[in-house]
């Protein structure tokens, strides 16, 4: 994986700040107490059209855990660090009035930046101004963010898309009335948005009402997760401590730390770190950003053109949007290496390179292709199941050739796509796939061919991404 493409994997999983309390004791809920028991009501006040101000500070530091030594179980480490800040205005567009229904707000980030440090290696990602609107959807332990004027790049997903989602926060409070030392449960789709995981295979988790004053009420918070993200197994312990603003009801703060033990994976590396984060929301009365006019037409849904990521080789020499369930694991100059994981497991890897304008020569034809490919597979390849030629709307042509085979004595299928545009460029996206995922995989080769672009050849630098 590339340095870059490291931190990505870092970012997403990672918590932010204060260690809460020790758990009081007392009873604990499971479900609602009855209207006559003892206690306050500390329910929420968020409403569609609520405006907040919400900053955010991360702060992760650990071990990437890399390839395992030869001859050796212990992996080979890497020191990592990362520093994020996110300021953002958020309006509430619906709130969730039972599980099955999803929370919706948009978001207008001032700030997003991040300081990461892999090994040697320094890197400061920070979200366009083109894209400071975002859109954010819970819905059943998932978190959706995308921006209406285009798609994200996986630096800038990875960026926003950081622990203690503020849209997630009220799922924290108790489903009844409370006395100091009373705890609850917290739900399991909860603490999964909360800490940004995949699949949850166990959470244990609850809360303590730890103080209580006619301002605000502070609750402690603790548990454990198991689970997987990208295919990886993952074990998260926990603290964290919110504060409740009673006048207000909402919470106004919330801290967390963690400690993040994931598994070395196919799609990415392991992690071994700690994480703090910290969250402070402050009311307004008005919007600065999000006025009813810049809200009024933006979909409720995200259009699935919008959820794709984009992606620029190194060289600038080609471009794509792909599926959120590809991962780059490595790049370098006119080539790049994807994995895809979908529902925690790992589905395939698509290898792609394009020669570049000054390398440009004769076409090559369709039975050349495959006699190039029967070479490359050498003893692992069985039989062509087809091949065929399409024509490109922009100009030039597709090469498509399916194959099936064996590698390491496991059945799999390649898939070979060969871009030729007319010009003599040519662009190759190789695939491979274990037989018992193809029905998993789908069509995602065809979609990768769709939308890939070679960079015109008339611009001399990396074109940006729109």
């Amino acid at each position: 994986m590339s340095a870059l493409g490291k931190w990505l994997w870092v970012l997403g999983m990672l918590a932010v700040l204060a260690l809460a309390a020790g758990m009081a004791r007392g009873p604990v809920f499971a479900a609602s107490p009855g209207p006559d028991s003892p206690g306050v009501t500390l329910a929420s006040r968020r409403s569609a059209g609520s405006i907040d101000q919400v900053e955010i500070l991360l702060e992760v530091a650990g071990d990437l855990k890399l390839a395992e030594e030869q001859g050796g179980t212990a992996p080979v480490t890497q020191k990592m660090k990362t520093v994020a800040q996110l300021a953002y205005e958020e309006k509430t567009a619906a709130v969730a009035s039972d599980p099955s229904q999803p929370a919706r707000a948009w978001r207008y980030y001032d700030r997003a930046e991040a300081d990461i440090k892999v090994g040697d290696a320094a890197f400061a990602p920070r979200l366009r101004l083109s894209r400071r609107l975002i859109g954010v959807q819970v819905a059943r332990g998932k978190v959706t963010l995308f921006s209406p004027h285009g798609t994200l790049s996986r630096d800038e997903l990875d960026l926003v898309d950081v622990l203690g989602n503020s849209l997630v926060l009220e799922g924290l409070l108790p489903p009844g009335r409370v006395t100091v030392g009373d705890r609850w449960k917290i739900t399991a789709d909860t603490i999964q948005a909360l800490l940004g995981v995949e699949q949850v295979e166990r959470s244990e988790a609850q809360a303590t009402l730890a103080e209580l004053t006619e301002a605000a009420a502070r609750i402690d918070l603790s548990g454990q997760l198991v689970g997987k993200t990208g295919g990886q197994a993952t074990t998260i312990r926990w603290k964290a401590r919110c504060r409740y603003d009673r006048p207000a009801g909402r919470v106004d703060w919330f801290a967390l730390s963690l400690h993040e033990d994931r598994a070395r994976g196919l799609i990415g590396p392991g992690l071994d770190v700690l994480a703090t984060l910290q969250v402070r929301i402050a009311q307004r009365q008005k919007p600065e950003h999000l006025t009813e006019d810049a809200v009024r037409q933006l979909p409720a849904e995200p259009d699935p053109g919008l959820l794709r990521l984009s992606y620029i080789s190194p060289d600038g020499g080609w471009q794509l949007d792909h599926d959120r369930r590809w991962m780059l694991i490595t790049e370098q100059g006119d080539s790049a290496v994807f994995r895809l994981a979908d529902a925690g497991q790992y589905v395939a890897q698509c290898s792609i390179v394009a020669s570049p304008a000054s390398e440009a020569g004769k076409e090559v034809s369709l039975a050349q292709f495959q006699d190039e490919i029967r070479q490359a597979l050498g003893k692992n390849f069985g039989q062509f199941v087809r091949a065929s030629q399409s024509p490109r709307p922009e100009g030039g042509h597709w090469y498509r050739v399916e194959v099936e085979g064996t590698a390491a004595e496991v059945p799999v299928k390649w898939l070979y796509a060969m871009l030729q545009d007319g010009e003599g460029r040519r662009a190759v996206l190789a695939f491979v796939i274990e037989a018992a995922m193809i029905e998993r995989f789908g069509r995602a080769d065809q979609e990768l061919m769709a939308a890939f672009r070679l960079a015109d050849p008339k611009v001399a630098s990396p074109p940006a991404v729109p």
